[in-house]
């Protein structure tokens, strides 16, 4: 996955396996619905739409952000999402082939933190 970044020797950086998964599942959750016009459903627009309403939505948030998952990054079939709401935060968890992937989601402070590995290493 290319990202708006260089190396150290001046060539685009390219993301790989774990990083690139993680860097594609942030921009999904934070991508807002029409965007793209060309994928005008894509995005859980989590900032836009769930902010102010996620300890209503939590059921809501997890079945749109593994719909988006299965839709638009369906080389990842199969994911398992939970979504949790604990002190202001949200924590958003999908599994992707026997690797967690945790986004920490600060409503308070608007802020959105990602992690992840292996289950085994769990």
């Amino acid at each position: 996955e290319y990202t708006f970044s260089i190396d150290d020797f001046g060539d685009p950086k390219v993301l790989k396996n774990g990083k690139a998964i993680a860097t594609l599942l942030t921009r999904l959750l934070l991508l807002d619905p029409g965007t793209f016009q060309s994928h005008p459903k894509m995005g859980v627009g989590l900032v836009s739409k769930y902010r102010y309403s996620l300890e209503n939505q939590l059921n809501v948030l997890r079945d749109d952000f593994r719909s988006q998952i299965e839709k638009y990054l369906p080389q990842y079939q199969g994911v398992q999402v939970e979504v949790f709401l604990e002190n202001s935060v949200c924590y958003i968890n999908a599994t992707i082939d026997d690797t967690l992937y945790a986004f920490f989601y600060d409503v308070e402070e608007n802020t959105l933190k990602s992690t992840f590995k292996k289950l085994a290493d769990l």
